[in-house]
């Protein structure tokens, strides 16, 4: 804008203005150069007022607002075009507001000055127009044309709008000329965004912006800003953008921004990422070869951890585990805890000696019957052998390197006692399982038989073994160790078949006799089916350590680390759950495999019990263990087990039978391994489950829970 002031009045007009306003002051007995309080102004209230006293004035004039002016359209002119007040002929018009104001709804123009003429504001006011597409002001010359008396400040905030203002209270509002028109300072928004993890800093430290929170602050035209985007522990800035453009991002772990020239509102984004480091996993077989297998290479938030498994195959083992270079005791897994920079973790397998053992399960069908009942089953040596020859097998094999196989596939399948043995050319171990009989019903000693050429090494396991089945039985008799023989051309020859085949073959070999199933209370024991896991895992527990194997968690022996899974004289017994939801785990422990949840209220047989006594495990053979503390309260035997299903887990068919017990007859078969089947009630000791659909009764030996 120009300013200038009228050059046309002549000298004379000069002379009367000035002789006027010397009058006007004289009277008023003062003189000052502040338009606001000048003697001689004109008081208006009305729109029509203020035009005629313009109008009328034959040179300059002060006019004082006694109340709000609205102008309005007085010509024939259209809204858009008509203007509200013209200030014309070569005057000058001092405005004093005295806090009113001037405005208009409906004028494209609520003030005009025409070249030549001048408008001073004298004190704070406001001069605005509310048309959509109205102007406050419009002049010839508008930078000669509007003024502001001593003290004050003309600032346009926009067309439509200025304001009076005085210096002292309102520093920030300046006069802006610019090309023709007056102007205000211009402000833009400046947005500013945060992700998660991270914070926006102005120079003196001032957090701006954070946590995924936007906030907004407000620059001048040309502004340069500077802020510095810092990452939390843990985080680094990922990305920065300026009005959505992608900034190089230099300084992950802190980095300044500086915006430049701003003419625009602006965003700024700026994105943060929890940090993530490489943990590098390989492994190594000596002599070449693929000898097993570890967890793969990953990534890791920061703090997080990670868990590497190991694994060794068949025939091999670890022989060294390397962390970030340096050797760490070997273990099944190794876990990276805290994770804050970068790791390696090596692992070196090598060949491994492999024990190769033959299981021999005795006799064949139904054979060496108790005379007794128990629940309305027959205890036969033949069924008791098998069983636990399947059990033995299933637990020696949890060790690493130890491979088993048995004599014969069926129970049915009867083969020479000395074929038996010989079936164990190329093993390291034979074991015949048996229980024996005697004329008396007291006799309840354990025995294990060897063979004639037994060293001191396969003495000494005898012995174990022997031992082993008194203590896990409770045998009034104290353990024995035999050798029996009969003499074949001078020389002693073993008297057992299975022993002679096993010698044979070049091969150490026991026959072991699992107490006497003459005794009732010995039958009773190996009748039921959670003893004999209890045999078992003994059994393979003794062989193990003997042979120095471990197992494939890392350990010597369940039984030796305080993680056996007993029964004992509490169960089974019937649990009701109490709390509102219980985790049902693979193994005993949290931290171990979730398999599903059991609601409260729901009852169910528990068959064992961990050493602590703490975790129960659930009946059948592959379903999980449930916290017994604090979640479950024991219910009486009679109890409604809570229906829950099972999917066949044995190759073969698995009979329906009419009772709980092999004695009882087949009256169907299931056939599919992956139908479900609707268990609603259990025998007390957990071992078999009656149908929902009411078709009888199968062994849960067989059948794995799904939940």
């Amino acid at each position: 804008m120009q300013f200038f002031r009228s050059k046309t009045s002549g000298l004379l007009s000069y002379l009367l203005i000035f002789t006027l306003i010397v009058t006007m002051f004289s009277y008023a007995g003062v003189l000052s150069a502040d338009v606001s309080h000048a003697a001689g102004s004109v008081s208006v209230s009305d729109a029509d007022s203020l035009r005629a006293k313009i109008n009328e004035a034959e040179g300059d004039i002060t006019v004082s607002l006694s109340s709000d002016i609205i102008l309005e359209n007085t010509s024939e002119d259209s809204d858009d075009t008509a203007c509200g007040l013209d200030i014309s002929g070569n005057k000058t018009v001092t405005i004093l507001f005295n806090g009113h104001k001037i405005t208009s709804d409906t004028l494209g123009t609520t003030m005009n000055v025409e070249s030549g003429s001048a408008v001073i504001f004298g004190d704070p006011g406001d001069i605005s127009n509310r048309s959509e597409t109205g102007t406050a002001f419009s002049a010839g010359t508008p930078a000669a044309s509007l003024k502001a008396a001593s003290g004050m400040e003309l600032c346009f905030y926009k067309d439509t709008e200025a304001k009076v203002k005085t210096t002292a209270s309102d520093r920030d509002a300046k006069l802006v000329r610019s090309g023709k028109k007056a102007v205000a300072p211009v402000t833009y928004k400046l947005k500013i965004t945060a992700s998660e993890g991270g914070k926006i800093k102005d120079t003196n430290g001032n957090i701006i912006a954070g946590a995924g929170k936007t906030k907004t602050a407000k620059c001048s035209e040309g502004a340069t800003v500077t802020y510095k985007a810092v990452p939390v522990k843990g985080y680094k800035i990922t990305a920065i953008k300026v009005n959505g453009k992608d900034r190089t991002v230099k300084k992950k772990l802190g980095q300044k921004i500086t915006i430049r020239n701003i003419s625009k509102d602006t965003t700024l984004e700026v994105t943060f990422k929890i940090r993530k480091f490489h943990i590098v996993a390989t492994k190594k077989t000596t002599p070449k070869g693929d000898g097993g297998t570890i967890t793969k290479s990953c990534y890791v938030k920061y703090g997080g951890k990670k868990t590497f498994k190991i694994a060794a195959k068949f025939g091999y083992e670890v022989k060294k585990v390397y962390v970030d270079g340096e050797s760490v005791k070997i273990k099944p897994k190794y876990t990276f805890k805290n994770v804050k920079k970068k790791h390696t973790i090596k692992v070196v397998f090598k060949k491994a000696k492999v024990l190769k053992i033959m299981l021999d399960a005795g006799h064949v069908g139904h054979y060496n019957r108790y005379v007794g009942k128990f629940n309305g089953g027959y205890y036969y040596e033949s069924l008791m052998t098998w069983q636990l020859h399947k059990y033995l097998k299933k637990y020696l094999e949890k060790y690493n390197n130890i491979r088993v196989d048995t004599t014969r596939k069926s129970l049915w399948r009867d083969l020479d006692v000395y074929e038996r043995g010989y079936k164990a050319k190329g093993y390291d171990l034979f074991l015949s399982l048996h229980s024996n009989s005697s004329e008396s019903s007291k006799t309840d000693y354990p025995l294990v038989i060897r063979q004639l050429s037994a060293n001191k090494s396969e003495k000494n396991l005898a012995m174990k073994l022997s031992k082993n089945i008194g203590d896990t039985m409770g045998c009034k008799q104290d353990f024995s160790v035999w050798t029996r023989y009969y003499r074949e051309g001078g020389k002693k020859v073993d008297y057992y078949g299975v022993l002679r085949g096993a010698h044979a073959a070049g091969c150490n070999g026991y026959i072991l006799e699992h107490s006497f199933h003459t005794n009732r209370k010995m039958a009773l024991w190996l009748y039921k089916k959670s003893n004999l896991r209890k045999m078992a895992r003994r059994e393979a527990a003794i062989i193990a350590k003997h042979y120095g194997m471990k197992k494939k968690d890392g350990t010597v022996s369940g039984e030796e680390t305080g993680e056996s899974t007993e029964a004992t004289d509490e169960t089974p017994y019937r649990a009701e759950i109490t709390a509102d939801s219980v985790s049902v785990h693979k193994k005993p422990g949290s931290s171990n495999k979730q398999l599903g949840t059991l609601k409260k209220g729901g009852v169910y047989t528990i068959v064992r019990l961990n050493s602590t006594g703490r975790w129960g495990k659930l009946s059948c053979d592959n379903s999980g263990w449930i916290r017994l503390k604090g979640n479950t309260e024991k219910v009486k035997a009679s109890a409604d087990v809570t229906d829950y299903l099972v999917r066949k887990t044995v190759n073969e068919s698995l009979n329906i039978r009419k009772g709980p017990g092999t004695n009882y007859r087949v009256v169907g078969k299931i056939k599919s391994n992956k139908t479900k089947y609707s268990i609603c009630s259990e025998t007390k000791n957990g071992e078999w489950g009656k149908l929902k659909s009411g078709k009888g009764w199968i062994s849960l030996d067989c059948v794995k829970r799904v939940y």
